[in-house]
């Protein structure tokens, strides 16, 4: 759907938001119903229902790579903001200090 389009939505496409929602995330659902991910996101606030999150996990190389490069490089490298840059690497230093 182009970019600032009004979307019409469909009972058909109402019933898919509804029953796919809760098990694919946003990028999911876009790819089976005719809508930007804006789109979805408000049609599932007006229904009340939360997609499926996109969580990221982080391994040992991505912990490596945040803490030894500059920040924005490091959210380049791994594709991540650097908010969630800054909680990983101040996580990992509480886990330390407890040990």
């Amino acid at each position: 759907m182009p970019k600032g389009k009004i979307k019409t939505w469909n009972e058909a496409e109402d019933t898919l938001l509804i029953e796919n929602a809760p098990k694919m995330t946003v990028p999911e659902l876009t790819q089976i119903i005719d809508a930007s991910d804006s789109q979805i996101r408000y049609r599932c606030q007006k229904f009340n229902l939360t997609p499926k999150p996109i969580y990221k996990t982080w391994t040992i190389q991505d912990l490596q790579i945040a803490t030894s490069n500059p920040r924005k490089i490091a959210c380049e490298i791994l594709g991540r903001n650097e908010n969630s840059i800054n909680s990983r690497i101040q996580y990992f230093r509480r886990q330390l200090q407890q040990q």
